[in-house]
């Protein structure tokens, strides 16, 4: 168990690669940075506001889908992290499959099935795994356009399994991003985060070395 005033793996994530991103990291969770003299370092530098109860940013639970029958591992049915994390991905391809037993598909033959597997063949243009990777694109590039009416990020990095995935995944995230964002926050730069699962381990000891 966490203690109290320990940071989440969220923050350490994005302490990770504060100095890349400018306003919003998104690995289904955002982080806004704050310019504050409050900060124990230096004057005048971004500072991760992490919110009253250490939860800011957790757009992994927002709700983008009614009639989830799986529960999400906050407990709630239908949230982002469901559909656009590499688990989602495997979910979502696993009932494409169900629900269409006829459809020529490599990915029948896999078993195990990976997130990996599906954007690699819609990288080769398979309808199954390109569809899938349209359908993780369309939520995915909508709750960030949600967001970003909020913050105006200069930056989206997206982060987590799914970032493997390269510009494909960037590709089909801004296709949806781009109709349902807020005309000024359009120009935001897509980036793809570069720690990998290491982000944690590496935002721990900048915190250590900042203190």
């Amino acid at each position: 168990v966490r203690p109290a005033n320990f940071p989440s793996e969220i923050v350490l994530i994005v302490k990770a690669h504060d100095r890349l991103v400018r306003h919003l990291f998104t690995q289904l969770f955002v982080f806004l940075f704050q310019r504050s003299s409050s900060c124990k370092n230096k004057l005048n530098v971004r500072c991760i506001f992490a919110g009253a109860h250490g939860a800011a940013g957790e757009i992994g639970h927002m709700k983008v889908r009614e009639n989830e029958p799986e529960t999400c591992g906050c407990g709630k049915h239908g949230c982002l992290e469901q559909y656009g994390s590499a688990t989602g991905v495997v979910r979502l391809a696993k009932r494409a499959l169900a629900a269409d037993p006829a459809k020529d598909t490599p990915l029948r033959s896999l078993d195990p099935l990976t997130a990996k597997d599906v954007f690699d063949y819609a990288k080769r243009g398979d309808e199954m795994s390109l569809a899938v990777v349209e359908d993780v694109g369309k939520m995915l590039g909508e709750a960030i356009a949600h967001i970003t009416c909020v913050i105006d990020p200069d930056v989206v990095v997206i982060g987590g399994g799914v970032s493997k995935a390269g510009q494909i995944l960037l590709d089909a995230v801004h296709k949806y991003y781009t109709p349902a964002a807020f005309h000024a926050s359009r120009q935001s730069d897509f980036k793809l985060a570069v720690l990998g699962n290491d982000a944690g381990m590496y935002g721990a000891v900048r915190m250590i070395l900042n203190k």
